[in-house]
């Protein structure tokens, strides 16, 4: 009897411990699934401005005065 309940209670192990491996597989795959969906989003403005992006991700709010040369002027006092 005793060979038995050990043969049952290592199959009931079995059974148990594949399916908490599935779970995490299954969970890990959506975690990563969402991470690559996610997109940061981008702030909408009042178009009363100009609107200057850093490459800090930093935005500045003002008038594009003048651009030449690649050099830019803008004024942000307002």
């Amino acid at each position: 009897m005793g060979f038995f309940m050990n043969k049952l209670m290592a199959i009931v192990l079995a059974k148990v411990s594949f399916i908490i491996f599935s779970l995490i597989i299954s969970m890990s795959a959506y975690a990563k699934e969402e991470l690559s969906n996610w997109q940061k989003p981008t702030p909408i403005f009042k178009q009363d401005f100009d609107w200057l992006k850093l490459t800090s991700d930093e935005w500045l709010k003002g008038d594009i005065v003048s651009m030449y040369d690649e050099k830019l002027e803008f004024d942000s006092d307002t």
